[in-house]
Order: structure tokens, then C-alpha cells, then sequence
């Protein structure tokens, strides 16, 4: 299993310094190039032309990100363009992408020659502040989210705040939904985030923070056994809104309203007090969240039956107990059936 990176393998920077940055990596080696459609092409060339300036060959691979590029006939692809291209375990994968690309090419380097060495940049606020972190990789079945893949760390995650000048409005706040869920792990993203909607984001100091919260976190449990588990707050309700909305429902939008119902089972039930509840709502509301869930309850249950963190009968779901503090509870996946059908509403 891979091994958490130091966090100096987690640096910001300019894109066009790609290639330097690479090379504090690994030289002279041939680098597959993955890159979502959506990236603008002048950010393109500059990295390429950053790669090739630093003296690496360089093979490019354009692919249609999002959520539907997470699935076995894309894997299948970037594996047979990988042997076209004749990479070698000691070349490496660098993508360009969201959250969905950036987990589908990892998924692959792990993989791939039992395991290559990969970098990423991401290019989408969710990816910068969440999935880039942490060396979870894989990709979506028709049974459900991330049921196949891999632990495999980055040598290197790479951000260009510039990138996300680029991105569409739905897709910046989509991204920032996994900013609200670290404003209600973390004060001090909660004090960044709150009250600053119409004063203005200091959007790096954002990015920094989730990602130094994030990465302490994972350095203390990489394996996902214990601490590490809270940061699925509002996944195991927010994964199922996903596959029950046939992924009309993007990511961020899917975990706040999983929070919003895990707020409201945890405050009905007296283990979270009202007020944490309300903070929350009023964070959302500050950003023009909706927290309404449209499917039916009895989907929604089938598909959280589905969810990797089930251990035979039990589940292991992620409650707020205090101001920016969640704990981990097991319940029997029954228990959990009922509480969905009591609270969803």
C-alpha cells in the first residue's frame, strides 16, 4: 500500500513551472499527459510546453471529464492508450482535471504495471481542496460509487489557483460544498467560510486550509480506519442522492444535502444540539445551498445498503456531535433504514 506523502509534496504555484516542479520528481522519464476536454487549451500548452522545456517526452491523452469518465470502459481506455504509447513502469502519469478524472487516472497508475508513479493538478475547487488529498483512487459501477479502487498517494499534488478562473460558475460551488462540510469539521475553515459570502473569499487561504485540515487527518490515519472516517461526513447519504439521481446531482450538491439529513436525524435523535443544527443551516443558506432531497426513500436506502463502509449488518455513518466535531456511529443498517424513512422529508 502506498505511503502518505510529506506535505512539501503538496505545493501551489504557477502551471508554467510545471516541468521544474516534475523534476524535483523524476527525470528522464516519458510523462502520459492526461487532461480533461474542458481545460482551457492555453493552460494546456503551458504545462506541456513547461514538461518539455524541463526535458521530458511528453505524450498527450484528452478525455471528457466528470463523473462519467469513473467507469470500467474509461479505465479500460487510458490502459490501452498507456501500451500504445509504450509507457514503462518507470515513466509516470501526470493529470490535469476535476475530482472524477483525477481519481479515474490514479485508479490507473496503481493499477497499470501493478503501479506507476503519478502528479496531479487539479483544476476544479473540489479537487484542490478534497480528492487530490489523500491517495484514494477509483472508479463507479452500476452498483455504486468508488467500489472499485485503490490507495495509491501522488508524488506530487500540484494547484494553480488560476485555474479555476476558467471554471463554470455550477462547478466552482459544487466544489465548494466540500468546503461547507470542512467548515463544520474544522474552526478554522467555519471562520473563513462564515459571514464572508458578501465580504468576499480569501479563497487560498481556503484552499490551504482544508488541505493542511485534511492532510493532519490523514496522516494520523491513512488507512481509513478511524479519523479519517469523519471526513465522509454527509458521502454515505450524499453517494446515494448521486446514483439515485443518475448523477444529475453533482458531488458537492449531493454531500450538502447529505448533511443537511444527517444534521436533522442527529438533532431529532438529541445527539447533536439544535444550535449545531442551525449553524449549519444558516452557513447554506449564506450560500444558496438546497438542502432538498427529490428521491424516494426506499431508492435512497438500497443504494446506502451499497455503500463501502457497510461491515455485514452495520454501517458506520458520520453524525455531528459538536461545533465543528463529528464522531463516527455504528448502527445496524436496518436502524439506519428506519431513521432515513422517519427524517426524510
Amino acid at each position: 500500500m502506498s505511503k502518505l506523502s510529506s506535505d512539501a509534496n503538496i505545493k501551489a504555484g504557477s502551471i508554467r513551472d510545471i516541468g521544474r516542479e516534475l523534476s524535483t520528481v523524476k527525470t528522464g522519464v516519458k510523462l502520459a499527459f492526461i487532461y480533461d476536454a474542458n481545460i482551457p487549451e492555453e493552460a494546456v500548452k503551458d504545462c506541456q510546453s513547461s514538461m518539455l522545456e524541463a526535458g521530458f517526452d511528453v505524450a498527450k491523452i484528452k478525455i471528457a471529464g466528470g463523473e462519467g469518465c469513473k467507469n470500467i470502459e474509461k479505465y479500460q481506455m487510458l490502459i490501452s492508450l498507456l501500451i500504445d504509447e509504450e509507457i514503462s513502469r518507470d515513466d509516470m502519469i501526470v493529470v490535469m482535471g476535476g475530482g472524477a478524472l483525477c481519481d479515474l487516472a490514479g485508479f490507473v497508475a496503481a493499477s497499470y504495471l501493478r503501479g506507476i508513479d503519478y502528479v496531479q493538478i487539479p483544476s476544479t475547487l473540489l479537487a484542490m481542496v478534497d480528492s487530490s488529498i489523500g491517495g484514494k483512487t477509483g472508479i463507479n459501477i452500476d452498483k455504486g460509487k468508488n467500489l472499485i479502487g485503490a490507495f495509491h498517494t501522488p508524488r506530487l499534488v500540484f494547484r494553480d489557483i488560476k485555474l479555476l478562473r476558467s471554471l463554470d460558475p455550477a462547478v466552482f460551488w459544487d466544489g465548494f460544498g466540500e468546503v461547507i462540510k470542512y467548515a463544520m469539521l474544522s474552526k478554522a475553515v467555519y471562520e473563513l467560510a462564515a459571514g464572508k459570502a458578501d465580504m468576499g473569499l480569501d479563497l487560498e487561504a481556503v484552499i490551504s486550509e482544508c488541505a493542511r485540515f485534511k492532510y493532519e487527518v490523514i496522516r494520523e490515519d491513512f488507512e481509513d480506519r478511524g479519523l479519517r472516517k469523519t471526513l465522509n461526513f454527509g458521502h454515505t447519504i450524499g453517494h446515494a442522492i448521486e446514483k439515485a439521481s443518475r448523477y444529475e446531482v453533482s458531488h458537492g450538491m449531493a454531500v450538502v444535502k447529505g448533511m443537511a439529513l444527517m444534521f436533522r436525524i442527529s438533532a431529532g435523535e438529541g445527539w447533536c444540539d439544535e444550535s449545531i443544527e442551525e449553524a449549519f443551516l444558516a452557513l447554506i443558506d449564506e450560500y444558496d445551498y438546497d438542502a432538498s432531497i427529490d428521491c424516494g426513500v426506499d431508492e435512497l436506502i438500497e443504494y446506502v445498503k451499497a455503500d463501502k463502509k457497510r461491515s455485514g449488518d452495520y454501517i458506520d455513518i458520520v453524525i455531528p456531535c459538536k461545533m465543528n466535531e463529528c464522531k463516527i456511529k455504528r448502527l445496524l443498517v436496518t436502524e439506519l433504514a428506519s431513521l432515513l424513512k422517519r427524517y426524510l422529508r
